[in-house]
């Protein structure tokens, strides 16, 4: 589990967890998930590599630049899952950078469906 002021917790609800955050960090970790011999940390601002003592900046090559706001990161099977607020979805295979395209009605707030696609 990740938190605010650094917070970095390892474990579970029957053993317990310890805190593997190291001191001085004040950011924000919002989410991290172990993708292949790595675990990827999103921060409130960027997203991070964590060896288990520090955070080294992990800067994706995505097409469309910008500062990154990650929400979120995940991992299914070998392919990492990068969700932005403001640079979309992208996914990532070890190699390279592919956004993937999410059509304008699923970003609609008040979804009711995709168009023309129906029984």
């Amino acid at each position: 589990m990740v938190g605010s002021r650094g917070t970095i917790l390892v474990g579970n609800a029957r053993s317990g967890f310890s805190n593997v955050g190291f001191a001085g960090d004040t950011e924000t970790l919002l989410s991290i998930i172990r993708f292949k011999d790595k675990y990827i940390v999103a921060s409130d601002y960027a997203l991070h590599i964590f060896d288990g003592h520090h955070l080294t900046p992990l800067k994706p090559r995505l097409r469309r630049g910008g500062t990154p706001t990650p929400l979120r990161v995940q991992a299914v099977d070998d392919v990492l899952f990068y969700f932005d607020y403001k640079l979309g979805v992208h996914r990532f295979d070890g190699n390279r950078w592919e956004e993937i395209s999410i059509p304008p009605e699923l970003l609609a707030r008040d979804f009711r469906g995709l168009v023309g696609r129906g029984p």
